[in-house]
């Protein structure tokens, strides 16, 4: 990438007549036509046809633990439930819900499983679940063993 650097873009061919960011190749072409353009220099190649640059790498997602998993399970579903985009969402949610509402009701003197269960009856008569809630609920589900 260079001033005066014949270059072919989507528009046509061209002559970078700026360098606008060095570091992320951001330049102005002027077009054969006369026209100017400001592209992204991995977008253009030179007359041989080979990249002016190389077009960054792309960041992997990170992976989620289970936990984080199961949590975004739950908000997700209950959200699109509320915003009418997926029928199916408070089956999923219900089913997570009253598995482990069922589980914790076996812990009956244990503080952690009855203030699941108290957030599981919560959510299933309710029908809302915010992410705190839905991260109690992930914790003791996988915690406990209760599958998704």
């Amino acid at each position: 990438m260079k001033l005066g650097q014949q270059v072919i873009s989507k528009k046509g061919y061209g002559t970078i007549t700026a360098i606008l960011t060095k570091s992320t190749g951001y330049v102005e072409v002027t077009l054969d036509n006369g026209s100017k353009i400001k592209t992204m220099a991995f977008l253009l190649t030179d007359i041989d046809g080979n990249p002016v640059k190389k077009a960054p790498k792309q960041k992997e997602a990170p992976k989620l633990t289970p936990l984080q998993s199961l949590t975004r399970v739950l908000t997700v579903n209950v959200y699109e439930l509320h915003y009418g985009r997926n029928e199916s969402s408070w089956k999923i949610v219900e089913d997570i819900t009253t598995r482990t509402l069922t589980h914790a009701n076996h812990f009956p003197n244990k503080p952690f499983a009855e203030l699941v269960a108290n957030i599981c009856n919560t959510v299933l008569e309710r029908g809302k679940c915010s992410e705190k809630q839905a991260y109690y609920i992930a914790k003791f589900a996988i915690d406990n063993g209760v599958e998704k």
